[in-house]
């Protein structure tokens, strides 16, 4: 009998990846911080090893496996000779995780194989239930801020959105908890629901789409993806986008003035941000009402804040 003990996991998502060390290690450092991460007790996973594995001392391999849109790897692995069949029961320890329980298919992710799931109401979770976790899996109901997190063992957010305005980054690089969100883990669906709107409209309104003008604010990860279907249906797009019109030029995009003289339609897709100079919290404001030429139809599926 041989026990396997993980001491890396390298986590790959559609946009990119998260490594967990499960021990400190100078020569393993965080790439996102530059420092050794700790082994928050995701450490010890164990399982029993057959013949082909039978080898004593240091291995290296790469066992990828795909599920969903999720593909992991687990590297550098220990293999030692145990001397009973009884596994240390603090390696067989499992990582906690507490997770949204509106957050579909994580019963049947590999995360349900590798760690004990607490499923909770996500706008109910509170600090007495972290206690004991080592990871939190969550979406913008939950506040993740130092009233939640502080005295728990937890090392590892992920949210199941794209926005991240629910969770307090400055607290979490003092507090060595890493984080991660999931730009455009949503967007066709929003598109779909977008050309949905617009098709509905066209039927009952007995509007056809075709030659209408449509203003899309925000062209990222959704607002591309709506424009193509506008472009599909035969619309006139307008894109909006001052981030990206500084970083490509000004060919492909248009001033939200323009916007509210032509569009006939109006879709926001942009992230929620308070500040700075790309400021969108209460963007359609009462000038922006006051500054349309005509009477377009307004759809807001960004942040409702």
């Amino acid at each position: 009998r041989f026990a396997l003990r993980i001491d890396r996991f390298v986590f790959h998502g559609l946009h990119g990846e998260i490594e967990i060390f499960t021990r400190p290690d100078p020569a393993l450092g965080d790439p996102r911080h530059g420092t050794a991460v700790n082994a928050v007790r995701l450490t010890r996973i164990a399982a029993h090893c057959g013949p082909v594995l039978a080898a004593q001392g240091q291995n290296r391999e790469k066992k990828q496996k795909q599920s969903g849109n999720f593909r992991f790897h687990a590297v550098q692995y220990t293999m030692k000779k145990r001397k009973s069949n009884r596994m240390d029961q603090n390696i067989m320890k499992k990582i906690r995780i507490a997770a949204d329980d509106k957050i579909p298919f994580l019963a049947e992710s590999p995360l349900a194989r590798l760690a004990e799931l607490i499923r909770l109401p996500g706008a109910a979770i509170t600090r007495d239930d972290l206690r004991g976790a080592d990871a939190l899996i969550t979406r913008t109901r939950t506040k993740c801020n130092a009233d939640l997190l502080d005295g728990t063992p937890v090392r590892l957010i992920a949210t199941a959105t794209i926005g991240y305005d629910h969770i307090d980054t400055a607290y979490c690089a003092a507090h060595d908890i890493l984080w991660r969100n999931a730009p455009g883990c949503n967007a066709d669906s929003v598109a779909q629901y977008i050309a949905s709107l617009l098709l509905i409209h066209e039927e009952t309104k007995r509007d056809p789409l075709a030659g209408k003008t449509i203003g899309v604010v925000g062209a990222g990860n959704v607002g591309s993806r709506v424009a193509k279907v506008a472009e599909t249906l035969g619309m006139r797009v307008l894109l909006n986008d001052p981030p990206r019109e500084r970083k490509e030029g000004t060919s492909d995009f248009v001033s939200l003035e323009q916007i509210q003289e032509e569009a006939d339609f109006i879709t926001f897709h942009v992230p929620l941000l308070r500040d700075g100079s790309d400021r969108t919290f209460h963007l359609a404001d009462a000038p922006f009402f006051a500054g349309l030429k005509r009477t377009p139809f307004l759809i807001n599926s960004s942040r409702g804040e």
